[in-house]
C-alpha cells in the first residue's frame, strides 16, 4: 500500500501518528552536540538530546554529517551514507568517538527492541528530529532513477561517502598499474610524469560507478573507415550505446540513475571526484546525434533529470568549478544544436526549448541563434581538420 506523504511540514496530529507508524526511524546514538547533521536536502545543528530522525519516507535517502569544533567553529569534511529505508523500519547506528564516524550493526537485537519500545511509547519524541517534507518531492526528482539494486551495485564497500577521499599509493598489485616503467624502486610505489606519488582512492572507499572509466575519447567500432572514424569523433552515439549495452545490460534508464547518484554525491557528499564523473557522463550524452532518433524517450528523461539537477546548483559554486573552460555550457549548446539538426519530434524539441529558456534565465547563458549555428556546425563537420587530436575516437570491440 502506498504511503501518503505530505507536501510540507504543516500537518495535524492524526497525520503525524500515521507517519510515525508508516515511515522509518534512524537512531544515531551518542552523536556530538553542535555538529551538522542532515538527511537529503535538509541539514541542521544537533542539540544536546539529539539521537536521530523520525518520519523518514520509505525509499533511498542520503544521511550526511560534519563535526564542528567548539573552539574554532571550523567544520570537518563531510561524511555520509545512503540507506534504503523500509516502511516502519527502525535503523540503529552509533557514533564512534575514537574514529569520529558512525558505526553500523553495533546494537544487539535486545538494544534495538528497547529503542523501539521507547519510541512507540513516545519517550523519544523530543530527541528525534522530524523529516522535512517540504523538500521531499525535490529529493524524489533527483533520485527517481536510482533503484535499490543499482544503489547496492554502486555503493562503496565501506558503505560511506567521504568528501576527503582516503588516498593510497598505486602499486604493482593494483590492477590499474601494469606498467612498471613509472615505479619508484626505492619507495616501491608508482609515480606520475612529474615524479610525484601516483595515488588513487582506497578501493574500499571508491564508488563503484558502472561506467567507470568513461572513455576520454569517443569510441568507434572495429573496421571503421576513415570517414566513419571522423563521424564517431563528432557523434558520441556509439559510445553511449557501449555504456548502455556493456555497463548497464541494455537498461538505458539505469545510466540516468548513475548520473543522479554521481550528482547527489557531489552536491551533498561534497566529493569532487563524483562531479568529474558526472561531468564526463554529461559530455557523452550531450554529444549524441544518431541516438537522438533511436532513443528519444531516454533523452526526454535526460533533459528532465539534467534540468532538476541544475535547479539545485548554486550559480556561484557552479561557476567556480567549471568557469575556466565553461565545458558544461559548451556541451549543452552542442546538445541543443544536435536536437535542432537531428530530430523532428516536437516533444523533444519543446522540452529542450524550455530547458534552454531556464538556463538563459537562471545562469544568463546566451545560446544565440541556434539555426545559424547549426549551419556552421554542418560546415565544420565536413572539415576533418576541425577535429582536435585529443578528441579523436578510439577503437572498441562490442
Amino acid at each position: 500500500m502506498d504511503i501518503k506523504i505530505p507536501s510540507d511540514n504543516d500537518f495535524d496530529q492524526k497525520t503525524a501518528r500515521y507517519l510515525l507508524e508508516k515511515c522509518a526511524t534512524l537512531i544515531v546514538e551518542n552523536f556530538p552536540e553542535g555538529s551538522e547533521f542532515g538527511i537529503d536536502l535538509s541539514i541542521n545543528y544537533t542539540g544536546k538530546n539529539f539521537i536521530g530522525l523520525k518520519m523518514i519516507p520509505p525509499g533511498l535517502h542520503f544521511i550526511h554529517f560534519s563535526l564542528v569544533s567548539h573552539k574554532t567553529q571550523s567544520v570537518a569534511p563531510r561524511i555520509g551514507f545512503f540507506h534504503c529505508f523500509k516502511s516502519g523500519e527502525f535503523y540503529c547506528t552509533r557514533w564512534n568517538t575514537k574514529e569520529e564516524d558512525i558505526d553500523f550493526n553495533v546494537h544487539s537485537s535486545v538494544q534495538i527492541e528497547r529503542f523501539r519500545e521507547n519510541f512507540l511509547r513516545g519517550y523519544l519524541d523530543n530527541q528525534l528530529g522530524p523529516y522535512q517534507f517540504d523538500s521531499y518531492q525535490t529529493w524524489v526528482t533527483l533520485t527517481d532513477y536510482i533503484t535499490e539494486t543499482l544503489f547496492q551495485k554502486m555503493n562503496p564497500e565501506c558503505g560511506k561517502i567521504y568528501s576527503a577521499s582516503n588516498l593510497v599509493y598505486k602499486t604493482n598489485d593494483n590492477p590499474e598499474s601494469n606498467d612498471s616503467s613509472n615505479v619508484n624502486k626505492k619507495h616501491c610505489h608508482r609515480v606520475d610524469d612529474q615524479g610525484l606519488p601516483d595515488m588513487i582512492i582506497a578501493p574500499e572507499n571508491a564508488i563503484k560507478f558502472p561506467s567507470t572509466p568513461i572513455p576520454k575519447h569517443f569510441l568507434y567500432p572495429q573496421g571503421s573507415k576513415p570517414d566513419e572514424i571522423t563521424q564517431h569523433s563528432i557523434d558520441s552515439s556509439y559510445t553511449l550505446e557501449y555504456l548502455i549495452h556493456e555497463k548497464h545490460q541494455d537498461c538505458q534508464f539505469e545510466l540516468l540513475g548513475e548520473l543522479q547518484f554521481a550528482f547527489i554525491i557531489f552536491l551533498l557528499g561534497h566529493q569532487f571526484e563524483s562531479f568529474e564523473h558526472w561531468e564526463h557522463m554529461i559530455r557523452v550524452i550531450c554529444s549524441c546525434r544518431r541516438t537522438l532518433l533511436e532513443r528519444p524517450e531516454f533523452f526526454l528523461a535526460f533533459i528532465r533529470v539534467f534540468h532538476f539537477q541544475l535547479k539545485q546548483t548554486d550559480q556561484a559554486i557552479f561557476a567556480d568549478i567549471v568557469d575556466n573552460e565553461n565545458r558544461v555550457y559548451h556541451w549543452i549548446r552542442t546538445f541543443f544544436l544536435n536536437i535542432r539538426s537531428t530530430t523532428t519530434r516536437s516533444d523533444l524539441m519543446n522540452r529542450a526549448d524550455k530547458f534552454r529558456y531556464f538556463l538563459s534565465k537562471t545562469f544568463g547563458w546566451n545560446f544565440g541563434n541556434l539555426d545559424q549555428q547549426r549551419q556552421q556546425q554542418q560546415q565544420d563537420d565536413d572539415d576533418d581538420e576541425n577535429v582536435p587530436e585529443d578528441e579523436k575516437p578510439v577503437i572498441v570491440m562490442m
